[in-house]
């Protein structure tokens, strides 16, 4: 249109046919509706016929191929029902294939002649003048050109049936008509000769017969041909009537063939439509022999491949029982006569596997035998099958290995499962408690505490709503009669199940019974030592004053008893301070290789002095020497105030055991008690049948101040102080006792050795000194007293209150030997005075004096080399023998 201008009139239309196979009949557009169709690609009648198929709602199946001979050859193949060419090309070689065209003609395409745009017009308008006029002359050679080469419409073919009857009808017809005339000419052939012979009977008898007699003669003859007319037209009727009956059988049969056709394409339709593959084999060859489209489009293959198969052939060579061996036992049995049904995997035409069902049964289709068979593809159903099962064997595993117990309780109250760890926690299993009723009969033997559990578990758990879970805590009475604190948190699910699942808490509570008691006894331990660090320092003043006291009177002096009686006083504050820091962890200990046997008989006799005359005292020690590391003063001291508390609990008498033997903890120990750490210990135990304590006196006995005794006669450290000791030698203390049966101490200590190292200690000396030192201490009567013991014995002195008060004393006093100072002080402390001070001579000593342990300047950030160390009380020697050792070393430095 761009580049040609054209002729107003056609020269000649181009139509689109419909061809089908030979002896097909398609003769409306409706029966193309689910057939395959050949068309050429792009072509002008494809694009057309699919516009208007698609206009009218028909769903053809296209084939598309390069050109009108591929068509005609699907065709004449039968791979296609239908075909659509051009109608010029089907009249010139419609005959050399085994086509038959219809009469479903469409879209008329005009050709024209074309000249270049704007420079033949006036050849176009003799070309348009030369076209019209040949075609208003009928006879002109442009008609007969069409009518040779194009030819007309030709008539619908009939069956060949249908031929064969019109034929037979016509033939009857035509010998009906031919008897009728022959008959009718034979009449009147005799009518004439019967005529003649009346005449001449006529004239030989005239004279004989009366003219009545020809007369009659005459009417017999009328009457006679009347009665062979009557009799022809008879004949005639019937034979009408034989033309009408067989003409309504030929219509009766037509429409029966056509409701036959229509059953076959329902039936085919259905048949090709069907999601399931369906296929025909043959009983004796075993190959397919009929299929629907979705065999092939399972399986990959067209029809005509697939009557070369069979369904052995189809199988996958896999594992039993997916074989082609396998295959053909199904076969026999459905050749049998026993229909299969049966899951298997198949392989398609590029050799993938997937699975189907398969349904295989014998039928009979007129006089033969057939295997149909019906494949339904289940990869999906497969697929989904196997993550559903992946998904149950991962939740049976997580069941199977949860740290928790886990049952499920359905909406009747039956047990339904229940994992391992719920039956190992436990004992039970599904058939001891199949339902809730069971459960809290065998968990709860107890009726109040069974009352209770199941009143908790309606009020406060069965009516949760969904998604909602509730922890709700119970004792529990396991199978073997033990005792367990459970955690229960049910679930109510969508289905309106309960998932309980259960948290063996038992350790746990014991555990946080123990850190209860582990951290009031650490808040009473921080109080006792505050407690006992201002009383160091007013027994350090007390018995400093004492000390020099005594150095100044004379031996034979009658106060000197008085002196004595307050030195020996103050000794006992001191150990009754010792006793509160020994509670506190804070008294700091020297631990040595000691030999618990040897240090149970060395203090054997005095123990006894301890004792009234109605007690048994008895002693039973392993053989073996078994030693530990302690301090052996505050071993001494465990026994004495547990022999103190066993007298006292025996007023009127009774029997006292102390007694040691080797004992191992292990896993079991700890899991049985609730403490220790395993390894190898000695045990020492402390028995007496006294009174006996109940269980809440028990978990009280090692707090400080507490006493059952009578106000005034116990301080209440005893056993704290035991406690305190115990736990600095790394032990472990047990007590068991009740009411009227006696008290048992069990005290661990971990073994080191068999023997003691044998060590010389040569005696400690003293000397006096004229050094300067420096004594920064806070308390005033404290600071004045250790002033006034060093100048005393030749030192000189400078005295500071605070931290701040020690670094300037430092800095305008030169030629200072020895800082004395207090860890703990206002202003700046002791570790704060020796940074300050060690920046400018890091060689300077120090001593450093504490009511605290060591431990509390290391944890100042000081290592332990960089000093020296004097903890409070101390008494005048002791001070001077440190400080004169202290500067010794300086000296040697």
């Amino acid at each position: 249109m761009k580049y040609a201008d054209f002729t107003r009139s056609a020269a000649v239309s181009s139509w689109g046919r419909v061809y089908t196979p030979a002896g097909k009949e398609i003769d409306s557009y409706l029966q193309l509706e689910g057939k395959n169709v050949a068309v050429v690609k792009n072509d002008i009648h494809y694009l057309a016929i699919q516009d208007m198929l698609r206009a009218f709602g028909i769903k053809p199946v296209f084939r598309e191929v390069g050109g009108h001979e591929d068509v005609f050859r699907l065709i004449d193949d039968d791979k296609v029902d239908a075909g659509v060419v051009s109608r010029f090309f089907g009249l010139l070689y419609e005959t050399r294939y085994s086509v038959a065209p219809t009469n479903l003609l469409f879209n008329p395409v005009e050709l024209r002649f074309a000249a270049p745009k704007g420079a033949s017009g006036e050849l176009l308008a003799a070309l348009d003048r030369h076209i019209e006029a040949l075609k208003a002359d009928k006879g002109s050679f442009y008609y007969r050109s069409l009518k040779k080469w194009t030819g007309s419409l030709r008539p619908r073919l009939l069956p060949a049936w249908l031929k064969w009857l019109a034929f037979s009808l016509l033939v009857a017809v035509c010998l009906v008509v031919a008897h009728n005339l022959v008959l009718h000419v034979r009449v009147k052939s005799r009518s004439a000769r019967l005529e003649e012979e009346a005449c001449e009977r006529v004239r030989a008898d005239e004279a004989r017969k009366s003219t009545e007699t020809l007369v009659d003669e005459q009417d017999y003859l009328t009457e006679h041909t009347k009665r062979l007319i009557a009799k022809l037209e008879k004949k005639m009727t019937q034979l009408e009537e034989s033309k009408q009956a067989l003409e309504r059988q030929v219509v009766e049969r037509r429409q029966a063939e056509e409701l036959v056709r229509e059953s076959e394409e329902r039936f085919r339709t259905i048949f090709d439509t069907v999601s399931d593959a369906i296929f025909l084999q043959d009983i004796d060859t075993g190959l397919i022999v009929d299929m629907n489209r979705v065999t092939c489009d399972m399986f990959g293959y067209d029809r005509g491949e697939l009557r070369s198969l069979s369904l052995e052939k189809l199988c996958t060579d896999g594992l039993f029982p997916y074989t082609p061996g396998n295959m053909k036992e199904s076969t026999a049995k459905v050749r049998a006569g026993e229909p299969q049904f049966f899951e298997w995997k198949i392989r398609d035409r590029e050799g993938k596997t997937f699975w189907v069902e398969i349904l295989m049964k014998l039928v009979r289709l007129g006089t033969a035998d057939r295997m149909l068979v019906v494949i339904r593809g289940i990869q999906a159903r497969k697929t989904a099958e196997e993550a559903l099962n992946n998904e149950r064997l991962k939740l049976k595993t997580l069941s199977d290995n949860a740290p928790f117990g886990m049952v499920l309780i359905d909406k009747e109250g039956r047990y339904t499962y229940m994992n391992s760890k719920f039956r190992d926690m436990f004992g039970y299993d599904l058939n001891d408690i199949p339902d809730g009723k069971t459960w809290f009969r065998r968990a709860y033997p107890d009726d109040r505490l069974r009352r209770d559990a199941i009143t908790a578990w309606k009020e406060e758990i069965s009516g949760l709503r969904q998604g909602e879970k509730k922890l709700k805590v119970f004792a529990v009475t396991c199978a073997d009669g033990s005792q367990k604190v459970v955690n229960f948190i049910p679930l109510k699910l969508a289905s309106g199940d309960q998932l309980v699942t259960c948290e063996d808490i038992t350790e746990l509570k014991i555990l946080e019974r123990q850190l209860h008691q582990s951290q009031k006894m650490e808040a009473i331990g921080s109080l006792a030592g505050g407690i006992a660090h201002d009383f160091n320092n007013i027994l350090t003043t007390l018995m400093g004053y004492a000390g020099l006291l005594q150095m100044e009177m004379d031996k034979h002096s009658p106060l000197g008893l008085y002196v004595d009686q307050i030195i020996s006083a103050s000794q006992k504050a001191a150990n009754l301070t010792r006793g509160l820091l020994a509670f506190s962890r804070q008294q700091p200990i020297v631990l040595d290789p000691v030999s618990i046997n040897d240090t149970i008989r060395s203090t054997e006799k005095l123990l006894k002095r301890l004792l009234t005359e109605d007690v048994d005292f008895r002693v039973s020690l392993e053989p073996e020497s078994m030693v530990i590391m302690a301090d052996a003063t505050q071993i001494d001291q465990i026994l004495f105030n547990l022999v103190a508390n066993a007298r006292d609990a025996m007023p009127k008498g009774g029997r006292l055991l102390i007694a040691t033997s080797k004992s191992d903890i292990d896993e079991s120990f700890i899991r049985a008690q609730g403490y220790g750490k395993p390894g190898a210990y000695v045990m020492v135990i402390v028995s007496d049948t006294g009174a006996g304590m109940d269980e809440a006196t028990k978990e009280k006995i090692f707090d400080p101040f507490f006493s059952t005794k009578e106000v005034g006669r116990g301080t209440g450290l005893g056993l704290s102080t035991v406690y305190g000791i115990v736990k600095q030698h790394d032990g472990f203390i047990n007590v068991y006792s009740e009411p009227g049966k006696g008290t048992t101490f069990r005290i661990y200590f971990p073994l080191v050795a068999s023997e003691v190292p044998r060590e010389e200690r040569p005696e400690p000396r003293t000397h006096r000194g004229t050094e300067t030192i420096l004594v920064a201490e806070d308390n005033t009567d404290l600071r004045r007293l250790v002033t006034k013991v060093l100048t005393k014995h030749g030192y000189r002195t400078i005295e500071a209150v605070d931290g701040e008060d020690a670094i300037d004393k430092y800095g305008t006093n030169k030629g200072i030997d020895l800082i004395i100072v207090d860890s703990v002080m206002p202003r700046k402390n002791g570790r704060e005075v020796y940074e300050e001070v060690r920046k400018v001579d890091p060689g300077i000593a120090f001593l450093f004096t504490s009511g605290h342990t060591k431990d509390t300047i290391l944890n100042r950030g000081i290592a332990d080399s960089e000093f020296d160390f004097l903890p409070k009380p101390v008494a005048p020697f002791e001070l001077l023998q440190v400080v004169r050792k202290v500067l010794d070393r300086k000296k040697t430095v």
